[in-house]
């Protein structure tokens, strides 16, 4: 059972990486300059870089967000150019193509679900609701509640119609306090417009 203090399985590498309530860490992930909603959680063999996550988002084995470019615009695309240090042609890294990399964020909602060996490249933002196919590879931002596959990611449907996600972007049940949404679980089992109608606003 998952307790309130993150659970990291074993080989995960860490770096500048916070963390809420209830997340995990599947093994052999690589997590950098990120943070974790309460609730998310990574399986096996994610490699994360650069990313919000907020909560309740779910993220399948081998899934790679925040992938990073080489400069394309530079006379080679090779990593020379920045990693200089490792192949012992400058003293110092290219400090400030790295620091063009970390601000490049990429942002995932509430309530997402990230498919088995999906990539999503650095700087898209993923709405709230959203569900990203297995082995899709997102090249643009995703609208809330959008479900999208293929390669380039492509919008197939949404899962619920126009009103009823504006409803539940109202209702953001994501926001409620802990104890209160422990409390209401058994309505997430409720039809969308039941549970629209208990709680909407107003």
């Amino acid at each position: 059972m998952l307790s309130e203090e993150v659970t990291i399985e074993q080989d995960v590498e860490l770096n500048q990486v916070s963390f809420s309530i209830y997340n995990k860490v599947g093994a052999h992930s690589v997590i950098e300059n990120s943070s974790f909603g309460k609730y998310s959680y990574c399986e096996p063999y994610a490699m994360i870089q650069n990313t919000i996550i907020h909560s309740f988002v779910d993220i399948a084995r081998n899934v790679r967000i925040g992938a990073t470019q080489h400069p394309m615009q530079r006379p080679t695309t090779h990593h020379i150019t920045y990693r200089r240090r490792m192949y012992g042609v400058k003293d110092t890294d290219d400090e400030a193509f790295f620091e063009q990399r970390r601000s490049t964020l990429t942002e995932i909602g509430h309530d997402v679900w990230i498919g088995h060996g999906a990539l999503l490249e650095a700087g898209v933002n993923i709405g709230h609701g959203a569900v990203i196919g297995s082995q899709a590879i997102v090249t643009h931002d995703v609208p809330p509640y959008a479900i999208v596959a293929g390669v380039p990611a492509r919008i197939l449907r949404f899962r619920f119609n126009r009103e009823q996600i504006a409803a539940l972007l109202d209702i953001a049940w994501w926001n409620w306090d802990d104890d209160v949404f422990r409390r209401r679980i058994d309505d997430f089992s409720l039809d969308i417009d039941s549970f629209i109608r208990k709680y909407r606003k107003g």
